[in-house]
């Protein structure tokens, strides 16, 4: 049975990449369409893309009683996208430099707000009204970045006088034949393959005896990241940082905010045990990983092979912490 447990996960855990990258491949023809900049495209409509599978894997582990799987899926999720996707994405491109004003009047307001439900979680548990609390908290944040749109609206003006009316006469043929039709099926194998992960990750979870929050910390997060990590690498190298940046920002506030506070509305979670100790190491974590990330975007504007090197070698320490401890 564990066997079969294992063969299942893995091909689910497969399916669940490739739609992933399936839907934001069709999101961004989308974005392109309605001739939205980089950044915003990454901020706004790829992460909620690179997050459904957290987002999935949230709602069918709270429907299914496993509310801690999906809280360790999210902040591993985000100690992998700020440590090892970007760290990787900086050392294999060589430097990932910030765009435009978006390190002085987004990135930090970004960290508080990834970091909101570890102060609500302090108590050993996040209830229905902590849930609604961090919900609050994304629809805050979202009208913080319409306020403070500036540099978006000038990276978008550029963009569209670069586009001509045959770009855009191509998008809508692909919009009306090809994106939607896409977008359909690849979002039904990403709750398909979602729900099947999740019923095996948390039986190989209970045959091994291992918390389920370890389970959801590394290996359904590294799994679940990895639309992030393909994002990343791919925007690093052909020179379009704020598609990365944003995508891995954007990434950490809906992990944190919405996903997680539909997760509690649905089934409140409680932390106890081995399972108390996992939460405090990863929060631990996740905000060390955060603060460098933003030291570094914020002061040098940059983060360069060195800096990689430092944020993959704070994945390592998470790692043997897990471990050791």
């Amino acid at each position: 049975m564990l066997t079969w447990n294992i063969i299942l996960f893995l091909i689910s855990l497969y399916i669940l990449v490739k739609a992933s990258q399936s839907v934001v491949k069709y999101i961004l023809a989308i974005a392109d369409f309605l001739n939205i900049s980089d950044y915003v495209a990454a901020l706004l409509i790829m992460s909620l893309a690179t997050t459904l599978p957290e987002f999935v894997v949230g709602i069918n582990s709270a429907i299914g009683g496993f509310s801690n799987l999906s809280l360790g899926n999210l902040f591993g999720a985000n100690i992998a996208n700020i440590s090892l996707v970007l760290g990787l994405s900086a050392f294999l491109s060589g430097n990932i430099k910030t765009v435009g004003r978006a390190p002085k009047y987004h990135i930090w307001p970004a960290l508080l707000t990834s970091i909101s439900p570890i102060i609500l979680l302090l108590d050993g548990s996040l209830t229905r009204n902590d849930g609604l609390i961090l919900i609050s908290i994304f629809f805050i944040y979202c009208f913080f970045l319409i306020f403070g749109r500036s540099f978006i609206k000038k990276e978008h003006d550029i963009l569209s006088k670069i586009r001509s009316s045959k770009e855009k006469t191509t998008h809508h043929y692909l919009f009306l034949n090809k994106n939607i039709g896409g977008f359909i099926i690849s979002v039904f194998l990403l709750l398909l393959s979602a729900y099947v992960l999740t019923l095996n990750a948390s039986s190989i979870a209970l045959s091994l005896n291992i918390s389920e929050i370890l389970i959801g910390i590394f290996v359904i997060a590294i799994g679940t990241t990895l639309p992030e990590l393909s994002i990343s690498l791919r925007s690093a190298f052909s020179k379009h940082p704020g598609l990365s940046i944003g995508n891995l920002v954007g990434a950490s506030v809906f992990n944190s905010t919405l996903i997680l506070g539909v997760v509690a509305l649905i089934n409140p979670i409680a932390i106890i045990g081995n399972d108390f100790k996992s939460f405090i190491i990863a929060s631990i974590f996740m905000v060390l990983c955060i603060i460098v990330a933003n030291i570094f975007l914020t002061t040098g504007r940059k983060i360069g092979r060195f800096e990689g090197l430092m944020l993959m070698f704070i994945y390592v320490l998470f790692i043997f912490s897990n471990i050791i401890l």
